[in-house]
């Protein structure tokens, strides 16, 4: 059975819309999707534990991620440019969040957190957040505001 997806596997797959992976799939190596611009939702398995750096980098269509409950890490630059994302949950099993991960996201406004303030603080990096137009953070204990 497949275990990951390999590195730039569908970069520039212009006709990929939705992306859906089956369990079992544990880690999708670096650039796996990057510039896959019509890529509209991509719902990952519990089973995903990382997610490499730039992955779905300058997918501009993406609005919707749906992460698995089971994924510890989130790479540099795995979102960057991901105009059109919206919403996005980062489960409490998630112990590292990479440098400039929601860069030129414009219309991302909140994430969501299901762990705590004082857990969120020991994942980030101190440019996790750069250059994102994040105005909060929900986590289960609090909203922050920046």
């Amino acid at each position: 059975s497949i275990t990951s997806i390999g590195v730039a596997a569908f970069a520039d797959c212009v006709k990929l819309k939705d992306l859906i992976i089956e369990n079992g799939v544990e880690r999708i190596e670096s650039r796996a999707f990057q510039e896959c611009s019509s890529l509209i939702r991509v719902d990952l398995p519990d089973s995903m534990a990382q997610i490499d750096d730039s992955v779905f980098e300058s997918c501009y269509g993406l609005i919707e991620v749906t992460l698995g409950n089971n994924l510890k890490s989130i790479q540099n630059e795995a979102f960057r440019w991901c105009e059109s994302l919206e919403n996005i949950k980062i489960p409490a099993s998630v112990t590292f969040l990479g440098i400039d991960l929601f860069r030129g996201c414009s219309n991302l406004k909140v994430i969501e957190y299901s762990g705590t303030l004082d857990q969120w603080k020991h994942i980030v990096q101190s440019h996790t957040l750069a250059g994102s137009s994040i105005e909060q953070l929900k986590c289960k204990d609090t909203i922050f505001n920046f």
